[in-house]
């Protein structure tokens, strides 16, 4: 029953261009490759994402901050310290909370 029923709601959306109005498959595959550029040139700048992101809520926080943001984002490099930052930061704090 249940499987039916996700069969069902993932058909809708095999073929987003016949069930989004406006949807556009050529910009949406550039936002795509452009978020994955992007975080790929951080994490090749100084870690970040192996350091910070490894897990799912992390990596989709970021991913979605960088969708969100792509029109006036700074250079990857510059991201990618700003995140070491607060996340160094955090864990920094989360670990001086445990004593």
């Amino acid at each position: 029953m249940i499987k039916i029923f996700f069969d069902d709601v993932y058909a809708e959306y095999d073929s987003p261009h016949e069930s989004v109005d406006n949807f556009d498959e050529r910009e949406f595959t550039n936002v795509l490759e452009f978020v994955k550029t992007y975080i790929l040139q951080m994490e090749q700048h100084n870690q970040t994402i192996t350091r910070y992101a490894k897990g799912f809520s992390n990596f989709y926080s970021l991913w979605s901050f960088v969708i969100l943001n792509c029109n006036q984002l700074p250079l990857p490099e510059v991201t990618a310290d700003r995140v070491c930052r607060i996340y160094g930061k955090g864990n920094s704090l989360s670990k001086s909370e445990r004593y």
